[in-house]
């Protein structure tokens, strides 16, 4: 429904005639096929339901929030969501499609409807934004699946509801893609899907289907008339028009029919197709009606509590749906604020923030699913977008405070916002952002794309009295037509706070990053650069959270009372290992930081967006244990530089265990990758929710079982998860450790490895961070076991079978002399009740094993003459020797000379 009188600027040359049509935005359903039994018991249980709670207007818990909601960054958000969770491996026979959410019973169910509907999202992305190109091949290979599976085709018997349904979501996408991209070769198919509906009325008193006849019915007549239109067929259009006065007779019939819902429609889709077929064709007739039912139009339904058939959020989606039609044709703004009002209330169930909202509105975080976020587009986000301006650049959300938090005086006030474009264009100039408080005021100029944000930190203020005060945040942007959204205010409390003082030392004296999380918030501070500090906080009890530089581990203290001024010092020790984030800038890394913090582990934290670690600060670490782990990067995962220190730390023995979806497929032609993980890129799996941990020789990761896409894992595991393939030579090769066909060792079907050499690396095809932590899978593992088993491969933590085998001394001293020729000695120490199944092994730079000794004494000397296990001299260069015990180990290198 974008009207002329708006001025929208079209891209790419569209016509803004295109640009109505286009978003003459409609409403329906993407889920699995109800049978007759199924619409009964629901409508039993659903009757139940309503006797039990109150269906009032006045009750409704709606929140109008234009100021805080960028609609055109909604569908950018729902349209990225949707390309994660299409089926991309060309091999699949659902190849195109799009799986229904994200866990639960629709995790692995991939429908033709909700792969069409998902073309007029990326569609509307390339409109809005002017990329048409980014999603392009997202939607041909949504086409390959809808030719695929007709949706003429759709399962279903006894009525012709699913079909129906599914063809018109066939016209809608291609009349869209059609406009957009100028290209024809999806009509026929298209024809073939307005014939089946014109051939297949409803019978809308059919026993059992009088509720869904007329929600379907009205799906289809509000698209079968717009694409009569496009087409210039009358039939089409007289037919779409003869359904929506069945419509009409049917809601006139009985008051009850405009507030009733049914398998994941409600009454608001057939009030949309009516309004978009009978009272488009005559708009007159319909504002008569609608001026005489004003009483009658449903604005929300609550959660009825019916498991297995309980999707409120798709009722209102339709609701929300309807109310725009009934706008469009009475220009009663009353509607228009009712549609807004829902769509807001529904963008909040975006619990994760990843723009995609569940059907039930009760569920949270774990099952979001496409088809309704598809909708949350479609028939919200989509149908505001008419009536927004140009040019509204806005504040999102203030980031760094909250109303109510308290601070000290002196004390830093952080001032981070982020910065949404509400409007249709980009800005023409740069923007403005302003901080101001009693007075003071920080600014930056900065600049937001169409459908886009940026986080913007102002710096800080502090305030030398007591008092309530606001803090007030202001953008100014060259042609804003709308201000609503351009200040954002937050009031906060000025105490006389208490002094904490002290050091953080390790001897030496570091500057550490410091947090104090309170229920209040969380306040920041650094120390100078010998650990000293001094921080004026407000009194409360404080978990105090450490965040020192490499080689020093994340230390966290929880309940320190600072009630008084207080004095504490604090000392850093070398951490255990190090977790490397290169995920880009995405928060993926709290994950691994719950875990290692759940499992007891210290470890320092780096990041790669600040460039690559220095050798001399790894050489540091207690020992040399890495987690580095690559979240969602697709293409260059790993730079020459990150190649480069991976090298010099596996070539001084360390232990590492990488992490990601793309790694392999990235980077498997890479002289790095082959020679020291020594495995190559087979293909992508085509599971994104189950695998397996099976047969393998190793005894820590025996018979574990993993599950992604679901649960409390990060929901970015998708096809993209690699295949691995096993290189090497007899001796010198990783093993499986796990494998994407449950309870299986198939060699084409590889989903980790590990090697056991010069180095250890545990490689894993797919993202530890999207393992399910939920519990609500009872035979599979978590990310935690799943760490701690890797872990304890690496004898960083023991479990209590092994704990006999902890070792009292274990050291192993440097060669002398070195460099040598013709031989050198190397002493160690082992006190540990196993110590007979101890080895000393020599490795050459490329990790091959040279010569092995087997120690069958707690404590000497091995003495090695440059020759092989065969007794044949080796050649001048760089070698490693490796102690190992069990699962504990120490390496260093040593120098021939010839």
């Amino acid at each position: 429904m974008f009207h002329q009188n708006q001025g929208f600027k079209m891209k790419k040359n569209l016509s803004l005639t295109t640009l109505i049509l286009l978003f003459v935005v409609s409403l329906s359903y993407s889920t699995p096929y109800w049978s007759l039994e199924e619409i009964l018991e629901f409508r039993a249980k659903k009757s139940k339901s309503e006797q039990l709670q109150s269906n009032q207007i006045s009750d409704l818990p709606l929140a109008y929030d234009y100021k805080n909601n960028s609609y055109p960054l909604r569908i950018a958000k729902i349209a990225h969501y949707l390309s994660v969770w299409q089926v991309k491996d060309p091999q699949d026979p659902e190849f195109g499609g799009m799986v229904e959410a994200e866990s639960g019973d629709l995790a692995d169910v991939v429908q033709t409807d909700n792969t069409l509907e998902s073309i007029w999202v990326w569609c509307a992305y390339g409109i809005i934004t002017g990329d048409t190109l980014k999603y392009k091949q997202n939607i041909l290979d949504a086409f390959t699946y809808g030719l695929n599976f007709p949706a003429y085709n759709e399962e279903g018997t006894g009525s012709d509801y699913y079909r129906n349904h599914n063809c018109a979501w066939a016209l809608l996408a291609e009349m869209t893609y059609r406009q957009v991209y100028g290209s024809n070769a999806y009509s026929n198919y298209a024809q073939l899907c307005a014939d089946y509906i014109v051939n297949h009325p409803m019978n809308f008193s059919q026993n059992g289907y009088q509720y869904i006849h007329p929600f379907v019915a009205g799906w289809c007549a509000g698209n079968l008339y717009d694409y009569g239109i496009d087409v210039g067929n009358t039939t089409y259009q007289n037919t779409a028009v003869t359904w929506g006065t069945n419509i009409k007779n049917w809601l006139d019939s009985n008051p009850a029919n405009f507030s009733q819902e049914d398998w994941a429609m409600s009454s608001g889709t057939a009030i949309w197709g009516m309004c978009n077929s009978l009272f488009k064709n005559d708009p007159a007739q319909g504002q008569t009606w609608i001026s005489q039912n004003m009483s009658n139009f449903e604005v929300f339904e609550p959660f009825a509590n019916i498991p297995g058939f309980d999707w409120d959020s798709s009722w209102n989606v339709a609701y929300a749906n309807s109310h725009a039609a009934l706008f469009d044709v009475s220009q009663d703004s009353t509607f228009y604020y009712n549609q807004l009002a829902l769509t807001d209330t529904l963008i909040a169930l975006d619990w994760d923030f990843d723009g995609a909202i569940p059907a039930e509105s009760i569920v949270q975080n774990n099952e979001d699913m496409t088809w309704v976020s598809c909708y949350l587009a479609l028939m919200g986000a989509g149908n505001t977008l008419d009536n927004l301006p140009q040019d509204d650049i806005g504040i999102g959300d203030v980031l760094s405070i909250k109303d109510g938090m308290t601070f000290a005086i002196n004390q830093d006030i952080p001032l981070e916002i982020r910065m949404d474009n509400f409007g249709l264009s980009a800005p023409s100039q740069l923007v403005l952002i302003e901080a101001t408080l009693d007075g003071q005021s920080s600014q930056l100029n900065s600049f937001v794309d169409v459908a886009e944000s940026e986080v913007l930190d102002l710096g800080s203020f502090q305030m030398t009295q007591t008092g309530t005060y606001d803090v007030v945040f202001t953008v100014q942007s060259s042609g804003d037509s709308d201000t609503r959204n351009d200040t954002a205010k937050v009031s906060i409390e000025i105490v006389n706070g208490v002094q904490f003082s002290g050091q953080i030392t390790n001897g030496t004296g570091v500057q550490v990053q410091m947090l104090f999380e309170s229920e209040n918030g969380e306040y920041s501070a650094k120390t100078d650069f010998n650990g000293n500090f001094s921080v004026n906080l407000p009194p409360d009890s404080f978990n105090v959270v450490l965040v020192p530089p490499l080689p020093f581990g994340i230390v966290r203290i929880p309940d320190v009372d600072i009630n008084s001024s207080t004095t504490q010092n604090f000392t850093l020790s070398p951490a255990e290992l190090i977790l490397v984030d290169d995920d880009g800038g995405d928060p993926y890394e709290e994950e691994f930081m719950e875990t290692l913090a759940n499992l007891g582990v210290p470890f320092a934290y780096h990041e790669n967006l600040d460039g690559v670690w220095f050798s001399s600060q790894i050489s540091q670490l207690a020992n040399k244990r890495m987690i580095y782990f690559t979240g969602d990067m697709k293409t260059g995962v790993l730079t020459d530089d990150e190649e480069n220190a991976l090298t010099d730390f596996l070539n001084d023995g360390g232990q590492l265990l990488i992490s990601g979806k793309n790694i392999a497929e990235s980077e498997f032609n890479s002289p790095f990758f082959q020679n020291y993980f020594k495995i190559t890129w087979n293909q992508n799996s085509t599971s994104s929710t189950g695998f397996a941990f099976g047969v393998n020789p190793i005894q820590e990761f025996a018979n574990l079982v993993f599950y992604t896409g679901t649960g409390n894992g990060i929901d970015n595991q998708d096809a993209d998860m690699d295949k691995l393939t096993i290189l090497g030579t007899a001796g010198d090769q990783p093993v499986q450790v796990f494998n994407y066909d449950f309870q299986s060792s198939n060699p084409n079907s590889i989903g980790g490895t590990a090697y056991d050499g010069l180095y250890d690396v545990i490689f894993l095809g797919f993202g530890l961070e999207g393992i399910d932590d939920s519990g609500n899978l009872p035979q599979a593992n978590t990310q935690e076991e799943l760490l701690g088993a890797a872990l304890q491969w690496f004898d960083l933590i023991s479990d209590v079978e092994d704990s006999e085998n902890v070792p009292v001394k274990f050291s192993l001293k440097q060669n002398y002399p070195n460099p040598f020729n013709p031989s050198t000695s190397i002493n160690y120490e082992l006190q540990i009740s196993n110590y007979k199944n101890s080895k000393l092994t020599i490795f050459n730079i490329l990790g091959e094993e040279v010569k092995e000794f087997n120690l069958d004494k707690p404590f000497g000397t091995i003495v090695w003459n440059g020759t092989n296990q065969l007794n044949k001299p080796v050649s001048s260069g760089v070698y490693f020797y490796k102690l190992k015990a069990g699962k504990h180990s120490l390496t260093k290198k040593m120098l021939l000379l010839k």
